[in-house]
């Protein structure tokens, strides 16, 4: 298979710069699963901390916490991890800046806020442009009781905190594939543009040379450079994934360096 042959060749260091006339989309489907390689240390740190927080709530909270008793929680009414629990079929609204939070909702509301429709067995989360997100209360592991909170004047901001947190911990599947696309979508385009600016740079190594590479050649030729760094960074990654796109980026223009500066002159005529 052909993957397996482009692997194999970042290791031949004296012979890579021959590999450049290998069919260019081979190669660029080549350069994406090393790019979804390199990534997977912080797609697993993604999946464990179940992604990064869209905070349409807790944010707002974080900015500015509902004082107390002017977010007044509906009595006798409490949510557990499967579901709202009640004593009554009234819907209960609480405005609170942008936000029109509304428990026990039996129907959308037709207004310019944000809408946290907590129903049942299901939150909705409505913004100002109407798109839905359809959450659960897996994030409420132990009973939220509105009542206890209500009496507990003194842990109020902490208690708001947690109801925020975990509203967004419901939408935990819509924000780990929000923050999968975004970091995956980041590194590819961010090594995609390093890798044109290197083959722009590797066109200089023309000047002392009868002929040389295109331009194209060299893209797949810097591709193939990869896999050494992406290995490096896949296991590094695993402890400081941070430091993952720096020793790939980095490794790559290193192997290129040295590739030209060693064997360019064995492939094209001095």
């Amino acid at each position: 298979m052909f993957l397996v042959n482009y692997f194999k060749y970042a290791f031949d260091f004296p012979n890579i710069i021959g590999k450049r006339k290998e069919p260019f989309i081979k190669v660029f489907i080549f350069f994406i699963l090393l790019i979804l390689l390199s990534n997977l240390p912080h797609v697993y740190t993604i999946v464990v901390n179940e992604g990064w927080a869209i905070s349409f709530v807790e944010e707002s909270f974080k900015q500015e916490t509902p004082a107390f008793q002017t977010f007044e929680l509906p009595s006798h009414m409490s949510i557990h991890y499967y579901g709202l629990e009640t004593s009554d079929d009234l819907e209960h609204i609480i405005y609170y800046g942008d936000y029109m939070f509304v428990f026990n909702a039996q129907s959308e509301h037709t207004t310019d806020l944000q809408q946290v429709l907590l129903k049942q067995d299901e939150i909705i989360y409505i913004d100002s442009e109407g798109h839905q997100l359809v959450g659960s209360y897996r994030g409420f592991s132990e009973v939220y009781d509105f009542d206890s909170v209500m009496l507990d004047a003194s842990n109020w901001q902490s208690n708001m905190m947690l109801f925020a947190s975990n509203i967004e911990a419901g939408f935990s599947q819509y924000i780990i594939l929000y923050s999968l696309l975004t970091y995956t979508g980041v590194q590819l385009l961010t090594t995609m543009i390093l890798i044109v600016v290197l083959g722009l740079i590797l066109q200089m190594f023309r000047f002392g040379h009868s002929y040389f590479m295109t331009y194209f050649e060299g893209l797949k030729m810097l591709v193939f450079t990869l896999p050494i760094p992406v290995i490096i960074g896949f296991i590094v990654g695993f402890f400081m994934d941070s430091l993952t796109p720096f020793i790939v980026q980095f490794g790559m223009g290193m192997i290129t360096m040295l590739v030209m500066m060693k064997f360019g002159k064995y492939h094209f005529n001095g």
